[in-house]
């Protein structure tokens, strides 16, 4: 995500993105002649729909470093609907795929074997992350106002902290009605411990769930279908949990 926003909007880094990026295809190249004994030199990839020509130039640019050569790009959900649909009838079905670093929503007919795009839509800068970052900011508000604390002395490491726990407690949400919050010395020696409810979480994601559900209809839209020609929804990535 970090590359691809670089990448749209010119941002000074990129080269190194890039570079960072080629990495990550050196390290998948090798745990491919690991574990298949095949030299991995060409690929089809899977990326967000928001993923615009520049965003796919920087990724060649990435995969050639390792030594790979991009054939081609598949938008995300609809390679989880060539997963997805394979035991399925014909019929038009939507795809929902919120991870965390984007929303990607497709709507795919499904003819026989054929697969036909129909439409497409979602977020680029909208996902899972997002929400880790707000809950972040949430428990923290709380914590200071409580504790009668500054907020500006926290350092990176605890604030990077504070955001992997509000990740774990937004997991651990997606099947309890409660969780806690809890970060050791926080702020120097005081530690962080916040109670969260389901219903908190709701309330701070309340408004990028009605833009995704806004998203859903504007793709529906551009398919040319309403909700009930739907066959099915799939719902794919964490963010969905």
């Amino acid at each position: 995500r970090d590359m691809a926003d670089a990448a749209k909007n010119n941002k000074p880094g990129l080269e190194n993105l890039i570079a960072a990026s080629s990495e990550i295809f050196k390290a998948l190249r090798m745990e491919v002649q690991e574990h298949l004994g095949e030299d991995l030199l060409n690929a089809v990839l899977t990326i967000p729909v928001s993923c615009g020509a520049k965003q796919r130039l920087a990724v060649r640019r990435a995969a050639g470093l390792a030594g790979i050569t991009i054939d081609g790009f598949l938008h995300e959900p609809f390679a989880a609907a060539l997963a997805q649909l394979q035991s399925e009838g014909d019929g038009d079905y939507l795809i929902f795929d919120w991870g965390g670093g984007t929303l990607d929503i497709t709507v795919v007919r499904k003819v026989g074997s054929m697969l036909q795009e129909m439409g497409s839509g979602g977020e680029s800068a909208l996902a899972g992350s997002d929400f880790d970052r707000e809950i972040a900011r949430w428990a923290k508000d709380r914590f200071i106002a409580a504790k009668k604390l500054r907020g500006d002395n926290v350092e990176a490491e605890a604030e990077r902290r504070l955001i992997y726990e509000s990740e774990l407690r937004k997991i651990e949400l997606s099947s309890a009605e409660e969780a806690v919050i809890e970060v050791p010395d926080f702020i120097g020696s005081t530690g962080l411990r916040v109670p969260i409810s389901r219903h908190d979480l709701e309330e701070l994601i309340g408004e990028w769930i009605g833009l995704a559900l806004d998203d859903i209809q504007s793709t529906l839209k551009s398919a040319g279908l309403s909700p009930h020609q739907i066959s099915k929804v799939f719902m794919v990535g964490g963010s969905s949990q």
